[in-house]
């Protein structure tokens, strides 16, 4: 339907139609590629998005930009936290598994990747980060405190911190599955979020303690090489006994 308005005491024309898809965003896409591919218009005459498609947009790119600065302060207390870039990169693998969690699980359920499902994203990322320190701190106090090797230290670090990772994440699931099923008062809108916060906390739960240890294995001859050029230490030489 039609309807005569005024915006900003100019008038306007709103049209509105009902949706036979739960694809907000997709429908929003096409119709604003629909607009902009439009040929010149009489003078005075302007289209636009309507309001709440216009709220949604804007909303979803500042959640983007949100996401983005929460991964730069990330990044900045972890490089100050275990003085090193490289250890902040082996951190940073938790983080790309996470995604790929929310996404299947929102493919699964049918749902749609909108401004709930964002939320759902920025709340992982102190999960997932979360987890991964944990790790990785064990990791670094066995190998400076304890004198452990790489591969004693991984090891070590993986049995112990592998049940406080499983319950920090099991209780998170737990808590969002009443939000992702529906089962609580107006939880159908925030389903997205609770779908996306379950499906990447498994994922990432289950791969950070494989994805980051690889990764850390890997950089750590990097780092170590690194900090002797810096103190201008020689390379260790192994010496066999005869």
């Amino acid at each position: 339907p039609q309807t005569f308005i005024r915006i900003n005491g100019q008038a306007a024309l709103s049209y509105s139609a009902e949706l036979e898809t739960e694809d907000t965003f997709g429908v929003t896409a096409k119709a604003i590629e629909a607009i902009e591919s439009l040929e010149e218009l009489p003078d005075g005459i302007q289209v636009t998005q309507g309001f709440d498609s216009q709220m949604q947009t804007e909303g979803f790119e500042g959640l983007v930009k949100a996401i983005a600065i929460a991964i730069v302060i990330i990044m900045v207390i972890l490089v100050f936290t275990f003085n090193s870039l490289i250890y902040w990169i082996a951190l940073m693998f938790s983080l790309v598994v996470a995604p790929f969690g929310a996404a299947l699980a929102l493919t699964i359920t049918d749902r749609q990747l909108n401004v709930s499902a964002m939320i759902g994203l920025l709340m992982l990322l102190g999960i997932v980060i979360t987890n991964a320190v944990v790790l990785i701190d064990r990791v670094s106090s066995n190998r400076k405190e304890r004198g452990m090797n790489l591969h004693d230290a991984l090891m070590e670090a993986g049995s112990r911190r592998m049940r406080p990772i499983f319950m920090t994440a099991l209780a998170t699931i737990i808590a969002l599955v009443p939000l992702a099923v529906g089962l609580s008062e107006g939880a159908i809108i925030a389903a997205e979020m609770g779908t996306a916060v379950i499906g990447g906390a498994l994922s990432s739960t289950l791969l950070t303690l494989i994805v980051v240890p690889v990764a850390y294995s890997l950089l750590s001859p990097i780092h170590d090489r690194l900090t002797r050029v810096v103190r201008r230490q020689p390379e260790p030489t192994e010496v066999s006994a005869d």
